[in-house]
């Protein structure tokens, strides 16, 4: 693949999938900057591995690297510091404070560890079934059955809500 059909390729990428890649990398990092240097390399990781994506989806695909790119940027060292050194009250501030506060539930799915955040992204606001996040996460699909029950258990008690178990 030549690097002409590589750009027209991600250039396609950005206006098929870009909103929802960046919105899923701010649910992950939970910073807007932090967001978008992942989205960009995202990007890049695709335009470097874009011969890669012949066997499956490109959104799978796509989503696959912007949520292993977001865990590589959780896993660095300053980025655990900022993580225990600020609220996440001052966290979510400091990722929109142009943008209007995020709701309740938004930032109750906010403050979920990691592991049950990316199901309840993944599931809800991408619209994927346990399957596909169990190929995307390579972990069982009862895995993701757990994880999201564990998830709107959390959220029901940080909501104040009754919820069937």
């Amino acid at each position: 693949m030549t690097s002409d059909e590589r750009q027209r390729l991600v250039e396609r990428f950005i206006a098929d999938y870009g909103d929802d890649l960046l919105r899923l990398c701010r649910l992950c990092l939970r910073d807007r900057q932090l967001a978008e240097d992942a989205f960009q390399e995202t990007m890049l990781k695709a335009w470097r591995a874009a011969e890669d994506c012949r066997g499956e989806g490109e959104k799978t695909w796509l989503t696959r690297i912007a949520v292993n790119t977001c865990r590589d940027m959780m896993r660095r060292g300053w980025m655990r510091i900022f993580r225990l050194s600020t609220p996440i009250d001052e966290q979510r501030n400091l990722a929109a404070p142009e943008e209007e506060p995020p709701g309740e539930t938004a930032q109750a799915v906010l403050a979920l560890p990691g592991k049950y955040r990316e199901v309840v992204t993944l599931h809800y606001f991408e619209g994927m079934d346990a399957g596909e996040i169990s190929k995307l996460l390579r972990v069982p699909v009862n895995t993701v059955y757990s994880r999201l029950r564990r998830a709107r258990l959390m959220l029901a008690r940080r909501l104040g809500e009754e919820i069937d178990a």
